[in-house]
């Protein structure tokens, strides 16, 4: 028979390999673990990048929205002091409001530059009231409506519609 020796070795042996095994499947298990944390970090940090793309491709678009609605603005803009211009002349028959016309019109055309610190918004109502000298420069940047829509990258219909 078997000794108590032997018994007991056998069962250290047999103990051993089982805390050997346990040991390995545990090894197996964290790199497995690893592989699959390794992974999900990549396709985030994938995710992250792709996010990070689209919202700068969306910031971009919103600039150039609000480029499009600030030349339509200008746009309305000097339509209105075009109107207000003409009704001006015909009511007081004074050549300076024709002048301006003019001004305007060639300025919006891309035929003259605009006065130095041009705002559409303003310079012609300010010029009118007689708070500013209206001076037309002499040379200087030239760029019609037309052209600036153009490069601000308006659909050809659009572009179209102002011809």
């Amino acid at each position: 028979m078997v000794s108590r020796a032997t018994r007991r070795a056998s069962l250290a042996l047999a103990h051993n390999i089982n805390v050997a095994d346990k040991i390995m499947r545990i090894k197996q298990a964290s790199i497995v673990a690893s592989g699959m944390i390794m992974f999900a970090l990549l396709l985030n940090s994938y995710s992250l990048f792709k996010l990070y793309n689209a919202h700068q491709v969306s910031i971009k678009a919103q600039e150039n929205r609000q480029k499009a609605m600030r030349l339509v603005h200008n746009l309305r803009l000097q339509t209105f002091q075009l109107s207000k211009l003409v009704k001006a002349y015909i009511s007081t028959a004074e050549p300076r409001y024709l002048m301006y016309y003019y001004d305007l019109l060639s300025i919006r055309q891309g035929a003259k530059s605009p006065p130095e610190n041009y705002n559409a918004s303003t310079y012609w109502d300010m010029v009118v009231a007689g708070e500013i000298t209206h001076v037309m420069p002499t040379d200087g940047k030239t760029l019609s409506t037309y052209e600036k829509m153009a490069n601000e990258g308006f659909a050809k219909d659009e572009l179209e519609t102002l011809q």
